[in-house]
């Protein structure tokens, strides 16, 4: 048994992506390690680029955007 500062510790670390560890993970069994791995590649991406790629895909009717039609002058 891990102690649970231990384990919240490379959780934490891992969705942060920070790089730090307090040594568990060679220990971890395989599916641990897997889990592990999965929580730095969520934290790479990005909890709110999960959130909006999975939620809110209904378009709602009079919410969409028009593009301008004039040209823009920049510099």
């Amino acid at each position: 048994m891990y102690p649970l500062s231990g384990v919240l510790y490379e959780t934490c670390s891992a969705i942060g992506t920070v790089g730090l560890t307090a040594d568990l993970t060679p220990d971890l069994a395989r599916g641990s390690q897997a889990v592990i791995m999965v929580l730095m590649y969520i934290g790479r991406i990005g909890p709110m680029t999960l959130t909006l790629l999975f939620g809110g895909r209904a378009k709602q009717k009079g919410l969409e955007r028009e593009l301008p039609t004039q040209r823009v002058m920049v510099g």
